[in-house]
């Protein structure tokens, strides 16, 4: 009878037996040797690998058959649960780079892949914040703190940076998005710890965009360990994962293991059910697999969490990308929302909204069409953003003699039977604009609760029925993202208001989408709007402006043998 393939316990590796070529078995052999338990009740004890992180390691650095280049040769994605170890799997790669023989060298005469150490190892484990560099940084300085590497290995291991004594380099080094620019150093790895954190708007993206630039000039590669991400917050997490959903994921590795989603979130009371989805999550992680992490202590912080607080639960214990209850739209269920081909046809019936601002804010137009509820951008007006993603700095103001010659191409080439302005700063042009198109541009202050609570509850409602879609527009998720709802008291409804969760951000996007959606509610509910002669087109011109507009596991006995 054939021999039937055992998988390792990621699933990474389809035979266990017949493992790719790899340089991780001296370096597994060197960290175990050298590296201690961090911290927890085995602190102090010498750190052996789990058969996941074993299984992690070894494919991270595999290599070609001739052995002369890494097959993940640009970058490690990891995201795990909370507790499952990502940054001691970063500690062990800081390790490496900077004691071990890293540089792929060609096969030995045994047809076995060997290396050589870098010549000049510097290695960054960076973060947005310096206390969040700690994380990886200080856990790998208490795992040499006390270690026989500092003898037999000629470490200077400090709490700014930990070097070897006699090689070139800068050693391995904490770096943060507050210490400037960094382009150009010649790095030769980096850890970027909790990318799910490292956003536009706290220089996350733009340094690593500069790290990475550093690498590819190199040759060098990264880890990026994360928890799950908040869907629209634009996280360097979230642009790393959709790079691979459009296929530019080439030279890169991403591990992750998730539990179901709960549906509804309330289901996160259910203790059993939790129970089962922590067991997939952790893996051999958990204290009853031989791990650490005690999943009946995590079952009870799950169940009895806030009900603000549920979607956090999902996020770092499930390991599922999910939108707080509060933001004003979850990502993960507007991408399911997207209508591929969508585009607006001459003459389609559609309600617009808007929300405008003068100076240093955005200016935001959509469009709702009748009858499949499909939210369209027409135009955004916003600070334009520099190549790194950030707001340019300067004196800028939104173009108002543009904004209303889009407005009125748009109220010219498509049937509106009704339009939401907010009127702030804009009360002459909209009331200019309403003496020449009538009730298709109405005046409608999102300032009032009676206007914008209505128009946000309809906008809950449909989007958890799922009734809405959307031409896939990255503008309003962005915005949505940045939005805190704030509950407006009012028996028998469910009214809030969108309110900034900082100041800077705009939400302006947002705004506008939830004013289309509810004037063509209001619109359908009035009787203004009849069935369309011929159902909406998903393929046309835009208007001209003349024209208006679960593996079997294996032990550690059972180990890849290096």
């Amino acid at each position: 009878m054939a021999r039937q393939p055992k998988a390792g316990p990621l699933g990474l590796i389809p035979d266990i037996e017949n493992p790719p070529l790899s340089l991780a078995g001296p370096i597994i052999e060197q960290a175990e040797r050298y590296l201690n338990v961090p911290g927890g009740l085995a602190a102090g004890q010498p750190l052996v690998l789990t058969p996941e992180q074993f299984e992690l390691v070894w494919v991270w650095w595999s290599v070609t058959p001739n052995g002369r280049r890494f097959i993940f040769n640009r970058k490690l994605i990891l995201q795990m649960a909370k507790g499952w170890a990502k940054s001691p799997i970063g500690a062990v790669d800081a390790f490496a780079n900077l004691a071990c023989d890293v540089v792929p060298d060609g096969l030995d005469a045994h047809g076995q892949p060997v290396g050589r150490p870098h010549p000049a190892p510097w290695y960054q484990v960076a973060a947005t914040a310096l206390d969040q560099t700690d994380n990886l940084f200080m856990q790998l300085y208490a795992m040499l703190r006390d270690s026989d590497a500092i003898d037999d290995l000629s470490l200077d291991v400090g709490l700014t940076r930990i070097r070897k004594w006699d090689v070139q380099g800068m050693g391995i080094e904490p770096v943060t998005a507050e210490a400037g620019t960094r382009e150009g150093q010649p790095i030769s790895g980096a850890a970027l710890e909790e990318t799910h954190l490292w956003t536009p708007t706290n220089g996350g993206v733009a340094l690593a965009r500069t790290i990475g630039r550093n690498l590819t000039k190199s040759g060098g590669r990264s880890l990026e360990l994360t928890n799950a991400y908040v869907p629209g917050r634009q996280s360097v997490a979230e642009k790393s994962e959709a790079a691979i959903d459009r296929g530019h994921g080439s030279g890169t590795l991403l591990v992750k293991r998730s539990g179901e989603m709960p549906k509804p979130l309330q289901q996160l009371r259910d203790a059993a059910w939790v129970r089962r989805q922590l067991e997939v999550a952790y893996g051999l992680a958990a204290t009853d697999r031989g791990g650490w992490v005690d999943l009946d202590r995590v079952t009870q912080d799950v169940t009895t969490a806030d009900d603000d607080a549920l979607a956090q639960q999902v996020r770092f214990f499930l390991n599922l990308s999910c939108a707080d209850d509060a933001d004003g739209v979850d990502g993960g269920k507007w991408k399911q929302l997207v209508k591929p081909g969508a585009v607006l046809a001459r003459r389609d019936i559609v309600a617009i909204g808007f929300d405008g601002s003068d100076v240093g804010d955005a200016t935001a137009l959509y469009a709702c069409r009748w009858p499949d509820w499909c939210v369209f951008k027409l135009k955004v007006w916003e600070r334009p953003l520099d190549a790194d993603g950030q707001p340019i700095k300067g004196a800028w103001k939104v173009p108002r003699s543009e904004v209303m010659t889009e407005v009125r191409k748009w109220c010219r080439f498509l049937k509106v039977v009704r339009g939401y302005f907010d009127d702030s700063g804009w009360q002459s042009e909209i009331d200019t604009l309403t003496a020449e198109f009538g009730q298709s541009v109405m005046r409608y202050p999102h300032r009032q609760d009676q206007r914008i609570g209505p128009a946000c509850e309809r906008w809950t409602s449909m989007l958890d029925e799922g009734s809405l879609c959307h031409d896939g527009d990255p503008t309003l998720p962005r915005h949505a993202s940045n939005v805190r709802r704030v509950e407006i008291p009012k028996k028998g409804v469910r009214w809030w208001r969108p309110a900034r969760k900082i100041e800077s951000l705009p939400i302006d996007a947002f705004s506008a989408a939830v004013s289309a959606v509810h004037a063509l509610g209001d619109a359908v509910a009035a009787g203004e709007v009849q069935a369309p002669e011929r159902p909406a087109t998903a393929r046309t011109a835009k208007p001209d402006a003349d024209q208006g507009a679960g593996s079997e596991m294996f032990r550690p006995t059972e180990r890849l043998q290096f």
